[in-house]
């Protein structure tokens, strides 16, 4: 499971660096439908005849998140074609590593799940430090964040943050069906959104914001 999320992690950074953080993480928060189904088929949980509707909700919302490939020019088109094909590949390993975390919780409970998974992802990323052009650039960042307080409290935050959510849903899928915690915590890309809106200025399109709006909507029926 840790080694799913270092890759996942690793490709959901490279893919914001080619597109918008919102898109990216609305794209890949969809990988609760993977999540969902592999809880049906391998789990037996149950959905009912809203829920199957809320799938299509969710995969018509990723259409319309698509970027309007028109107003682009070559350059940001292939970026563009390759940030959606990093995307949908962090979307089927984390649908993957989430729905594998209810063996682990259910093995060492939720506590030591978070504490484990966080860890080995750690140890799988620290390992991209043996090669020597990754060192380098590592020791650039630490002299250019050690310069910036303000970039070290942020870099804690998102440690922390991260940790608490795989605390909170190890939690959750020790309480409820995963099909049902999945869906509720992959609410994120509405927060995401409002935040990068907020801070770094990322504006939508109409169509961007109707995906958005239905991938959401989507999400919440899942959960009824």
């Amino acid at each position: 499971i840790g080694l799913i999320g270092a890759i996942a992690y690793y490709y959901f950074v490279k893919a914001i660096e080619l597109s918008t953080v919102s898109v990216i993480s609305a794209v890949t928060r969809t990988s609760a439908l993977i999540t969902v189904l592999l809880s049906v088929f391998l789990l037996g949980e149950k959905l009912n005849f809203l829920q199957y509707i809320a799938i299509f909700c969710v995969l018509a919302g990723i259409i319309l998140l698509t970027i309007d490939i028109k107003k682009l020019n070559s350059e940001q088109l292939l970026q563009e074609k390759k940030a959606l094909f990093i995307s949908l590949f962090v979307t089927l390993l984390w649908g993957i590593m989430y729905f594998l975390m209810k063996y682990s919780v259910s093995a060492v409970g939720s506590i030591y799940t978070a504490f484990y998974l966080e860890f080995f992802v750690f140890v799988f990323i620290a390992l991209l430090l043996v090669k020597n052009s990754n060192r380098i650039k590592f020791q650039e960042s630490v002299i250019i964040i050690t310069k910036q307080k303000k970039m070290i409290v942020i870099i804690f935050f998102i440690g922390l943050l991260t940790t608490l959510g795989s605390l909170f849903y190890s939690y959750a899928i020790s309480l409820v069906y995963v099909s049902i915690a999945i869906t509720l915590i992959n609410m994120s890309p509405l927060i995401t959104a409002i935040i990068a809106r907020i801070f770094i200025n990322e504006r939508l399109s109409v169509k961007q914001i109707v995906g958005m709006i239905t991938t959401i909507i989507g999400v919440i029926i899942i959960s009824l």
